[in-house]
């Protein structure tokens, strides 16, 4: 039987599309990750906001993908916050951020 391919890889298909997915794709792959976690654990985005310092406002658009300019001390604190560790791999080599 022949795989019919879905929507998603037809517009993938398409350069210009596959460019510009490929450019957002890391603040997509965050905001699917926080969403998450924050599903995991329970937490609300106003909870997150108190726990973590920043703004609701600020949580709310990391979350739907707005965000586009995500420093990196406010992933950390929210994965601290969440429960988890930032790390960084490379071949053999493997660092933890820690606070």
């Amino acid at each position: 039987m022949k795989k019919t391919k879905s929507t998603f890889d037809k517009w993938l298909e398409d350069e210009e599309i596959r460019k510009a997915y490929e450019e957002e794709k890391p603040y997509f792959q965050l905001s699917e990750l926080l969403h998450e976690l924050m599903i995991e654990k329970g937490v609300s985005v106003r909870k997150l906001a108190k726990e973590s310092g920043l703004s609701a406002n600020t949580i709310q658009k990391i979350r739907s993908g707005e965000a586009t300019n995500v420093r990196f001390q406010n992933v950390f604190g929210l994965l601290k916050v969440l429960g988890y560790r930032l790390v960084a791999e490379k071949e053999e080599r493997r660092i933890v951020f820690t606070s």
